[in-house]
């Protein structure tokens, strides 16, 4: 079999999109501005206005499953699980697979502490399970599931702390450590930028950051900007990945999204994996626990040469 050689192509430097991360993070942490003791009239418009904007993308996080919403949870329990049936042009992409994951809050330890459970507990061990790409749910097996605690450290102001240890796979022990930095940029807007540090016996030590940028104008329609980079001992260089997603509610039961990304390795024999767009709808129908989502696609994948493919996924959720 002829063997790819790596791409020549300009335009992608290798480490930009993870150095990117962490040079925003310097530039957020430090661009905090003195509190004032001072409260006008137009302060308080600020604040009502971010709140909004606060209720408005945690309403789309919890509609649409999104783990970035469950740190900030104040639910005792919660158990998703999801019967996710996808197809792709791309050969080997294409799977079924039943997925679990909840928590449950452990009242003794003043609801800081959870045990959790994962049927993909890679994912999020290292936070890309936050970075909606399906890519990195197919890569789930077996051996991924995980039960462990999370602890919720004391936070500040526009900070949030978690601690989490626990077993997966074979078993193997892990522990991980989450900041997350949330500001608001403009009245309507806000950057949340989440940092994990992580260890495995199987897997060893590694580092992520995930950049969101988030904007609403008006209160059904979020526009979300994502830069995901994650380092460690079994990655290819920098795993990364970058997507735009459109979010619109319609009514209190319906919603769509479209997204279009971009992925890669800095040390794969292609840097970019894939390119692919997709649209989703997803509703919630006949009880207020069960969740159906629709999403058809595009994909240039490296396995096929970049030739465009279809894709499809049906997923049926059931929330406790």
């Amino acid at each position: 079999m002829q063997q790819r050689q790596p791409s020549s192509r300009p335009g992608r430097g290798r480490l930009a999109p993870f150095a990117g991360i962490l040079l925003l993070c310097a530039g957020t942490i430090h661009a905090d501005e003195p509190e004032t003791n001072h409260s006008t009239w137009y302060d308080n418009t600020q604040g009502r206005i971010a709140e909004s904007l606060d209720d408005t993308v945690t309403w789309f996080d919890e509609f649409f499953g999104d783990p970035r919403v469950e740190v900030e949870g104040e639910a005792d329990a919660s158990l998703r699980i999801t019967f996710d049936n996808f197809y792709s042009g791309v050969d080997g992409q294409s799977e079924y697979k039943v997925k679990t994951k909840g928590y449950v809050t452990l009242p003794k330890f003043e609801n800081r502490v959870r045990l959790v459970f994962n049927s993909d507990a890679d994912a999020a061990i290292s936070g890309a399970d936050a970075v909606e790409n399906e890519a990195v749910s197919r890569d789930t097996t077996e051996q991924s599931r995980g039960l462990g605690l999370d602890w919720l450290l004391p936070d500040r102001e526009n900070h949030e702390f978690s601690l989490g240890g626990g077993v997966k796979g074979g078993p193997d022990f892990y522990v991980n450590y989450r900041h997350r930095y949330t500001r608001t940029v403009k009245v309507y807007s806000r950057i949340r930028l989440t940092n994990t540090a992580y260890w495995a016996t199987d897997d060893g030590a590694g580092f992520s950051s995930l950049l969101d940028y988030e904007l609403s104008l008006v209160p059904e329609t979020i526009w979300r900007y994502t830069l995901f980079g994650n380092y460690g001992k079994i990655t290819n260089g920098v795993e990364w990945s970058t997507q735009g997603t459109w979010l619109r509610r319609l009514g209190a039961r319906n919603a769509i999204s479209f997204r279009l990304g971009v992925s890669g390795e800095t040390d794969h024999a292609d840097d970019i994996k894939e390119y692919w767009t997709s649209f989703r709808f997803r509703r919630n129908f006949w009880r207020d626990w069960l969740y159906y989502e629709l999403e058809p696609g595009l994909s240039w994948h490296y396995k096929a040469d970049y030739d465009l493919e279809p894709t499809m996924a049906l997923r049926l959720e059931i929330h406790f």
